[in-house]
């Protein structure tokens, strides 16, 4: 008997929690007669990667879904990549501070800020020549041997761009930070009374992620300080729905993701030498 093969991370991830964001499910607006309203928004969402899928029989914990308005732009899905990354979440705004990165999807180049990520890849692929290089281009799977063009994200909405559904596309930033991006899905629905992007899944450190201390139901995004009196100045686990819900100011919560690091850093430090072990 043919023993199956076990799922992959790939396959497992998906076997988490659907919607990790804890927020309240779109409710369809009706109309005066009682009957549902026309969808009035499109929206794609996108899967991202931090590395290359591999094998592994264990969730992967590199996996982001997001899901954003089509007349928003590639700057903001730069952007967001940007902030979730540095667990500054949606502080910054988006302006021409954002640092710079490129996109590569359809053959184009999509930059943004004032580093160039586009022209050293753009010499290796032609192997520094004007002309075209077939056997690179072909490599990558690049359809046309014309010349490729470099687009503003900026100026290029998330709708008008030819994305084809589970193709991988091509992030870059930070230097060396490079990311693999799915379009998983487009949807014709209902607006969401909250901003988009929306987080379906984030991005976790290895390890099991705790319950909320409140509902027991959403995975944690902050822990509370030992001055906060809404939590009885105790330290407790809660989600982003449970914080807005209990309104817990801003100034008794941390990040839970940087709390856990912080945490382990300090359990591994030999205070006696200043050294790691």
């Amino acid at each position: 008997m043919k023993v199956p093969n076990p799922p992959d991370a790939h396959l497992l991830s998906r076997m988490r929690m659907a919607d990790r964001h804890g927020l309240p499910p779109i409710v369809p607006p009706r109309n005066p007669d009682g009957s549902l309203a026309a969808p009035d928004t499109a929206t794609i969402r996108f899967e991202c990667w931090r590395r290359q899928l591999r094998r592994n029989p264990s969730p992967d914990p590199s996996r982001l879904v997001l899901e954003f308005l089509t007349e928003q732009t590639l700057l903001d899905l730069h952007s967001s990549l940007i902030q979730l990354a540095e667990d500054d979440l949606w502080d910054n705004a988006v302006d021409e501070t954002t640092p710079s990165g490129c996109f590569f999807i359809e053959d184009i180049f999509y930059a943004n800020g004032q580093v160039d990520y586009s022209k050293p890849i753009l010499d290796w692929i032609d192997a520094g020549s004007d002309k075209p290089h077939p056997a690179r281009r072909g490599y990558l799977g690049m359809s046309s041997l014309e010349t490729i063009p470099v687009k503003s994200m900026k100026d290029t909405r998330l709708g008008d761009i030819p994305l084809r559904l589970g193709y991988r596309y091509y992030h870059a930033c930070h230097g060396d930070v490079e990311t693999a991006i799915f379009a998983v899905d487009r949807r014709w629905g209902w607006r969401s009374s909250i901003p988009y992007p929306i987080l379906h899944d984030i991005w976790t450190p290895p390890g099991n992620i705790p319950l909320c201390d409140a509902c027991k139901t959403h995975t944690v995004a902050y822990i509370t300080s030992t001055s906060c009196q809404v939590t009885d100045q105790k330290r407790r686990l809660v989600c982003d729905y449970c914080r807005r819900l209990l309104q817990i100011p801003s100034e008794s919560l941390h990040l839970y993701a940087s709390w856990r690091d912080e945490s382990i850093l300090s359990a591994n430090l030999d205070l006696s030498t200043k050294r790691f072990f």
